[in-house]
């Protein structure tokens, strides 16, 4: 076989040109596709060890909370739960059976409900010991407080009148 080559005839400039912005541009895509191609496996391995570190770490994450802030959340839960409790208590059927055993000769000075226990302590004033009685024994017949006792009684032996201060434990429920 023979291969003849004309190496005395000149190329125009152009052609030269051509030749070489050609062959540049392909040296330019094939770099570019390859960096491309390196870019893309790194961009997926670092999506995959983060998908990966994000499971893992679901679980262990833990809010870190100083020990001062803990007891002053705790503090601040048990005030919100007393909260809910106090709302929790019917105030309405407490205070219409206070109302309808009332009497002219006993002053209640105080009413302080427990939710958790459901009872009410009520401390009242009375003229002597039978409106005592009277007040006690009518708190009992009514329909709202299942239970009733007379815890405290005393005498005021300073007043002339000497009235009578007792405290009642009523449950309902």
């Amino acid at each position: 076989m023979y291969f003849d080559f004309e190496f005395g005839q000149r190329l125009s400039r152009g052609k030269i040109l051509f030749a070489l912005a050609t062959a540049l541009s392909c040296a330019l895509v094939t770099v570019t596709g390859i960096e491309y191609f390196r870019s893309q496996t790194s961009f997926d391995d670092v999506q995959t060890e983060l998908a990966t570190a994000r499971n893992k770490n679901a679980n262990d994450i833990k809010p870190v909370v100083a020990k001062q802030d803990q007891e002053q959340l705790q503090t601040e839960f048990k005030l919100a739960q007393q909260t809910v409790d106090q709302l929790g208590i019917p105030w309405a059927k407490v205070f219409a059976q206070v109302s309808a055993d009332a009497t002219n000769d006993v002053s209640l000075l105080s009413l302080e409900p427990n939710a958790k226990e459901k009872e009410l302590t009520l401390v009242a004033e009375a003229r002597n010991n039978e409106a005592m009685f009277a007040y006690v024994l009518k708190f009992q017949r009514n329909d709202f407080f299942r239970e009733v006792y007379l815890t405290h009684h005393s005498a005021n032996t300073q007043d002339p009148l000497r009235p009578v201060q007792f405290t009642l434990l009523a449950r309902w429920g």
